[in-house]
């Protein structure tokens, strides 16, 4: 059940906003003269909550079940309200990872990025700053992914002739007992801003009910989102290219 809403809500997004480029890998000579990388993270989106989360508790988190599955294109019409309390259990949730101190997934994942590059013998750097998209509509994430060349200038990069830049998002979807992690990457080259490769991998792992899951600031959710973008980013920069 969980995987027919997974296909449905996706399908459902893809219609509306269109669809995210196929990936495509650099030819091997392009990579030949690059000796350093240069990281830049995405900001973080909200966390994203299924409409399958209808009910909403501010406060103690405590998971009272799913709505009732949809199961017919007729039941697309009480989308709208499901949709709503979604966006209030995302802040609900986004305040209790944050409690403590700042979750910043996607800086995490670049960084776990930064330590395999280095492990080919380049030298690596993280921006200071994360990539900000105009919003965090699956619209203008695909914007952003679809370009062909890099929406912001690297100008203290664009005279290195040895200097590749990766982008990286990071968005992910909690369903009842489910997460469903997405990574995104481009490569690009600062001195023409040409995107010489892009790559788009996502996995759905298993997690327990929303009250174990996000309890203690989230430490079980935090733990299965960063050991499921290890993988995803281990492929990613295998498919680019950028390590073995």
């Amino acid at each position: 059940m969980v995987l027919f809403r997974v296909t449905l809500f996706t399908i459902l997004l893809t219609l509306v906003n269109g669809c995210a480029n196929l990936a495509s890998a650099p030819d091997k000579a392009q990579l030949t003269n690059f000796k350093h990388a240069y990281i830049v993270h995405l900001d973080d989106p909200p966390i994203g909550v299924d409409p399958a989360f209808k009910q909403v508790i501010t406060g103690s988190l405590k998971y009272l079940g799913p709505a009732q599955l949809i199961n017919s294109i007729a039941a697309l019409s009480n989308l709208s309200e499901s949709f709503k309390q979604a966006e209030i259990m995302s802040k609900v949730l986004t305040q209790e990872l944050n409690a403590k101190e700042p979750w910043r997934p996607t800086l995490q994942l670049a960084n776990i990025a930064a330590k395999r590059i280095e492990s080919t013998n380049l030298t690596v750097a993280i921006a200071d700053n994360p990539l900000k998209l105009a919003d965090n509509t699956n619209k203008a994430i695909n914007a952003w992914y679809n370009q062909d060349g890099s929406i912001t200038a690297y100008r203290h990069l664009s005279a290195d002739q040895t200097t590749y830049v990766l982008e990286i998002f990071e968005s992910n979807l909690v369903y009842p007992t489910a997460l469903m992690l997405e990574i995104r990457m481009k490569l690009i080259d600062p001195a023409s801003s040409a995107v010489l490769g892009r790559v788009r991998k996502w996995e759905m792992v298993d997690l327990p009910e929303a009250e174990l899951a996000f309890k203690d600031n989230g430490l079980i959710y935090k733990e299965t989102l960063l050991a499921t973008g290890h993988k995803l980013i281990r492929k990613s920069l295998n498919y680019l290219g950028l390590v073995q």
